[in-house]
């Protein structure tokens, strides 16, 4: 008549038993020992941050802390989910009440990382209520304006973009990652390039690396493109360069070299500029989300698209 025939815990006594471990543990002290807050994260927007990341705790370590890594991830994802809640009720209410929603934590190294909303980061509805002429603040054109003047007055020289080394994740259904906005200002100035990606074989990949090669077009300087993947078989393989053939013929009609290499026994993704830049996304150039119609918004244009989470370095040697 029992469910089992070996010793068990009753359920009621194990509820009761995890209900008083969560009740007489707070890791909300941990949390305020371990993690400074922005300045914006204050108030009912802090008590929410701390109670989420407790509840991480409680769940995932109940027999110690986290590591520093874990323990980030946790803010993060818990200033996400109420920043969430603050751009909504910013949004009913745009007055300065809940203006302040440009929420941050300072990381191990001490540096200032500030968290967006994937669905929304970069739109104008959930920037600061405080910016806007409604909320009594100053306007946001005029901020613009006054911006421009004084990097006019500053900088004689225009359009001059100072690169810099990023190292940084695309979270799970982010925005904003299409290939020319990643990639694109560091290929200007370049001869060549070299990608190395062994996923470069089904039918979307190739779109992929198409788009890509597109990219590489628009930078104007480039003028070899070598391609390092692999296959599973020799039909794949025979397909694949049949695509990257055709492709490698319409290059060559603006004066684009593509080279074109085989090898199973490559693992690592990258692209290497010849302008010292090099640039690791840890999908490779497969990091978007297939798209839920292809009529969809974002199946062409791909800093429309949502991705797949990946780590993303760029450096120069």
């Amino acid at each position: 008549e029992m469910l089992t025939t070996r010793f068990a815990f009753i359920t009621d006594y194990l509820a009761e038993a995890m209900h008083y471990l969560a009740k007489k543990t707070n890791r909300s002290a941990y949390v305020q020992q371990n993690i400074k807050m922005g300045k914006a994260v204050i108030g009912r927007d802090e008590k929410a941050v701390l109670k989420t990341v407790s509840a991480f705790l409680k769940l995932l370590h109940p027999d110690g802390d986290p590591s520093r890594t874990e323990l980030e991830e946790y803010v993060e994802y818990a200033l996400e989910g109420r920043r969430r809640v603050k751009e909504q009720l910013n949004k009913r209410k745009p007055d300065e009440e809940f203006a302040d929603i440009n929420f941050s934590y300072f990381d191990q190294s001490g540096k200032e990382v500030f968290i967006e909303c994937p669905e929304s980061a970069g739109l104008l509805k959930s920037v600061n209520a405080a910016d806007s002429p409604a909320a009594g603040g100053v306007s946001v054109q005029a901020d613009i304006d006054e911006a421009v003047d004084a990097l006019a007055d500053a900088a004689p020289e225009k359009n001059v973009e100072v690169l810099e080394e990023q190292h940084f994740t695309i979270r799970y259904g982010s925005k904003g990652y299409g290939y020319e906005t990643l990639f694109l200002k560091y290929m200007k100035g370049a001869e060549w390039i070299r990608i190395q990606d062994p996923y470069i074989r089904a039918p979307h990949q190739m779109i992929n690396f198409q788009r890509f090669c597109e990219v590489a077009v628009k930078a104007g300087s480039i003028r070899k493109i070598e391609l390092s993947t692999s296959s599973d078989h020799q039909e794949q393989q025979d397909d694949a360069r049949a695509r990257l053939y055709a492709l490698a013929d319409s290059l060559r009609d603006l004066d684009v070299e593509l080279v074109v290499r085989f090898d199973n026994h490559i693992h690592d993704r990258e692209v290497v500029l010849s302008n010292g830049w090099h640039i690791k996304v840890g999908r490779g150039l497969d990091y978007f989300q297939k798209p839920d119609d292809w009529m969809s918004i974002g199946v062409h244009d791909l800093d429309l698209r949502s991705c797949l989470e990946t780590n993303v370095d760029i450096f120069k040697i």
